[in-house]
């Protein structure tokens, strides 16, 4: 994909997404903690990215409730899941949260 069509997609995508978080309560948080995520998972080049909820909360300078308050509602929003990956004995491998774009 050439990075004008590449720039179209995200500028497409923003656009929904932002469309999302304009008709809820607290949409600066959304916006913030949904970018931070976005970006972590740009730099770890993954959808299903590693990231704590006390590092978030220290990068973004909150408390872990608004963190775990506020990604709750990007959950509700379908923006983001909670994924737990196992090994063959169904044991936990790690803890990761999947990064989606705005449908």
């Amino acid at each position: 994909m050439d990075n004008f069509n590449q720039t179209e997609k995200s500028l497409i995508t923003l656009s929904k997404t932002m469309s999302l978080f304009l008709g809820e309560e607290k949409t600066a948080d959304l916006i913030a903690l949904y970018t931070f995520y976005y970006y972590t998972s740009m730099w770890q080049k993954t959808k299903q990215i590693k990231v704590t909820t006390d590092y978030t909360a220290e990068k973004l300078k909150w408390t872990v409730n608004k963190v775990r308050k506020i990604k709750k509602e990007l959950k509700r929003l379908n923006l983001i899941e909670d994924i737990i990956k196992r090994d063959r004995n169904n044991r936990i491998k790690g803890h990761f949260i999947g990064v989606k774009e705005a449908e």
